[in-house]
């Protein structure tokens, strides 16, 4: 009797064995002879594992390693660098309280600053010239005397006015003064009654003037040299028409 099968080599997905033509006499064709394993069970089991992994990957991220994990739990613990020093009114807010507006002074408030700033340049010229050119003592202590102070000026000024601070929160209105010491003025927005603008012919043509703030009782507060003081009492009318 003829043989008429076909002599097809069929190599095994799991074990790799390739059947042989004397197998088909013993094993049926869809069963390994080696590992005796189906091979359409097999392919179906393998290519179902890799559609689930596949499918596990795109779904769920990759989770941090432990390091990552234990730096995102202590991140807290870590020291802050801070950005600049805070104003009072920033570190005094309580609960809810917002910033609503900083008042700024007019640039008229820096002038004696700057004219003291000036007259020290001019004495320390001197006093560099006559210790260059006279070299007498008491020339020299008396023009280095007047730099000196002048430069005590400006720089009392300037860290005086660094320290002044002016501004409205939704709930209060603050004026700190004070370089070293701190002194504040405060007033509640609930208990404001009357809200003045007092600017002259010198002060109108240079943008500034007084905000004069009247609380209940005889309690009142001055907002002194300002700049734009028209647009200040807008600001604090609209922030007082909250509790009305």
């Amino acid at each position: 009797m003829v043989d008429l099968r076909i002599n097809m080599t069929v190599t095994c997905p799991k074990c790799e064995y390739q059947r042989t033509t004397e197998d088909d006499d013993i094993f049926p064709d869809w069963q390994c002879p080696k590992c005796e394993i189906a091979y359409n069970k097999f392919k179906s089991l393998e290519q179902g594992i890799g559609e689930a992994i596949n499918t596990k990957n795109k779904a769920q991220p990759k989770s941090p390693s432990r390091s990552n994990k234990a730096f995102k739990q202590n991140k807290n613990l870590l020291p802050t660098i801070p950005k600049g020093r805070k104003k009072f009114i920033e570190e005094s807010l309580s609960k809810d309280e917002n910033i609503e507006h900083l008042f700024e002074f007019n640039w008229v408030v820096k002038v004696p600053m700057y004219i003291s700033i000036f007259l020290s340049f001019i004495f320390l010229c001197i006093t560099l010239l006559a210790v260059v050119l006279i070299g007498r003592s008491q020339d020299i202590l008396m023009w280095g005397f007047f730099c000196t102070f002048f430069i005590g000026v400006a720089t009392y000024e300037y860290f005086r006015l660094k320290s002044l601070e002016m501004g409205a929160t939704n709930k209060r209105l603050i004026v700190k003064t004070g370089i070293v010491s701190r002194h504040t003025e405060e007033m509640r927005i609930a208990a404001i009654e009357t809200i003045e603008l007092n600017q002259g012919v010198v002060d109108r043509l240079l943008g500034m003037g007084t905000i004069k703030v009247s609380g209940v009782g005889v309690s009142t507060l001055k907002f002194s040299k300002i700049d734009a003081p028209l647009e200040v009492k807008k600001k604090i009318e609209s922030i007082r028409a909250q509790f009305i």
